[in-house]
């Protein structure tokens, strides 16, 4: 490990030092012929050998399926002639998302099943639950497509009034529930009752949103914006309360990942560098040095030898997804005990 992975310490808004330990290089990285990784997705679906792999979208419109436990690429996808800025697992098998190009809908073996042109130029996520795919529109709206029946448009989410809110940034469908987190550029932050489509509540941040992942098992909705910080919300008794904002050292962050217990959040920031915080406090807990931009990253959620739960992988610029490991041994020690 050379010195430049390490940030020993870091600054809080007070101007105080927090000691942090030295943080790990990469468990591996994963490296093919690939360019800018957008998105990532773990999956069991779909596949010959049935094991866990990993489908990359990349900006040249092209997902990249691995095999986890061989580490090796196994077949390149051409979902668009856009970037491939969504990727989510559906009933029917997989949903991408093309810059400005369209909205596809594919079988598990990546037979095209629907496509849905748009004309919608952000990175906004897809969003997937009981059988409703969630995807951006312009102007702020959100399409509801349900995709047990034709794939067709069912009803979409949107302010019939004229509200400055501007595009749809993220989508969140809330598990056991007929209500969606959303955000938007102007900083609202909305949730909806997908059947009336009314807003149940919402609230404003300063900043424009890049990014937020939201936690069912804590109700921690963790905002990532192009400004020096992030912000946690909580949301209860259908109200989103602001808990605390943690200022970073540089602007903007890309992806936020939060582990399934609530307690970790991942922060890909514009800098290059990965942080990680303590969710409950926000505490700045370790700085990962990617080497290169990284636009994405997720903690894996499903146990295998090869890639143990609570690991994140992290997706760059630079076409490579690097695995790292920091927690994870407590984070089982915790869940198992």
């Amino acid at each position: 490990m050379t010195s430049s992975n390490l940030h020993p310490c870091s600054v809080s808004s007070k101007g105080s030092k927090t000691r942090m330990a030295p943080t790990p290089d990469p468990v591996y990285s994963f490296r093919g012929e690939m360019k800018d990784i957008l998105c990532i997705l773990l999956t069991e679906r779909s596949i010959e050998s049935g094991d866990l792999k990993l489908l990359l979208g990349t900006v040249q419109g092209i997902v990249h399926q691995w095999d986890l436990k061989m580490k090796r690429e196994e077949k390149k996808i051409r979902v668009g002639e856009m970037a491939c800025v969504s990727l989510v697992e559906t009933s029917p098998g997989f949903a991408t998302l093309e810059k400005g190009e369209s909205l596809k809908i594919w079988t598990a073996s990546w037979d095209l099943l629907k496509k849905i042109d748009i004309d919608y130029c952000g990175f906004c996520n897809l969003a997937y639950s009981s059988g409703k795919l969630f995807y951006p529109k312009n102007d702020g709206k959100i399409g509801i497509i349900d995709t047990s029946d034709d794939f067709s448009e069912k009803s979409q989410l949107f302010y019939k009034y004229n509200k400055k809110h501007g595009e749809v940034m993220y989508i969140k469908m809330l598990a056991g529930s007929k209500n969606i987190i959303a955000c938007y550029e102007s900083g609202l932050i909305a949730v909806w009752d997908c059947e009336s489509g009314m807003v149940v509540c919402e609230t404003e941040i300063s900043d424009t949103p890049m990014c937020a992942d939201y936690c069912e098992s804590t109700s921690a909705l963790v905002i990532g914006t192009v400004g020096n910080s992030l912000a946690k919300f909580t949301l209860k008794s259908d109200t989103l309360e602001l808990e605390c904002r943690r200022e970073i050292t540089n602007p903007g962050v890309s992806s936020v990942s939060l582990r399934d217990d609530g307690k970790l959040c991942a922060a890909t920031c514009w800098d290059g560098n990965v942080r990680y915080f303590s969710t409950k406090s926000m505490k700045l807990l370790a700085v990962l040095d990617n080497k290169s931009t990284p636009n994405c990253a997720i903690f894996n959620k499903i146990e295998r030898p090869h890639c143990a739960k609570g690991l994140v992988l992290v997706g760059g610029n630079d076409g490579r997804v690097t695995l790292w490991d920091l927690y994870v041994n407590k984070y089982k020690t915790v869940n198992e005990g």
